[in-house]
């Protein structure tokens, strides 16, 4: 069972070959989650995403192949902002977070994991309706 409650930076393995680095993810040892989904995304906009969105159950795991960006994360009462420009750590966020995705550099690629498949009634997608799953309103 995860006992990871907040967002954190996960430091996953990375091995220095003669043709590089390699970085690599096994299962039931660098992350808190066993993946149903893994999504990436390209071509990003160098500004922000034009919307946020919050995973009811799903736990994520996001981790910038190439390039740089900031994620804000928020529960609805603390606030936490980071930095991932590294591929070898990647941001764990646990289920019922806010995310919203900034500050792309030119060329940036991510990679999400996820512990669930792809439902649409698991997203939300307005930060209204965010605010009530928290219960915040």
């Amino acid at each position: 069972m995860n006992t990871i409650t907040e967002p954190k930076i996960l430091e996953l393995p990375k091995n220095k070959e003669s043709r590089g680095y390699l970085t690599y993810i096994e299962k039931d040892l660098h992350i808190p989650f066993k993946i149903e989904r893994a999504v990436w995304r390209y071509d990003l906009p160098m500004e922000e995403m034009p919307v946020g969105y919050a995973c009811k159950n799903s736990e994520q795991l996001i981790i910038p192949l190439t390039g740089s960006l900031e994620v804000l994360v928020t529960n609805g009462k603390n606030t936490s902002t980071f930095f991932l420009n590294k591929a070898f750590k990647g941001l764990y966020i646990p289920p019922e977070y806010w995310v919203k995705m900034k500050n792309f550099s030119s060329n940036s690629m991510i990679l999400l994991l996820g512990s669930e498949k792809y439902n649409e009634e698991e997203y939300v997608y307005e930060h209204y309706e965010f605010l009530k799953l928290k219960n915040h309103e």
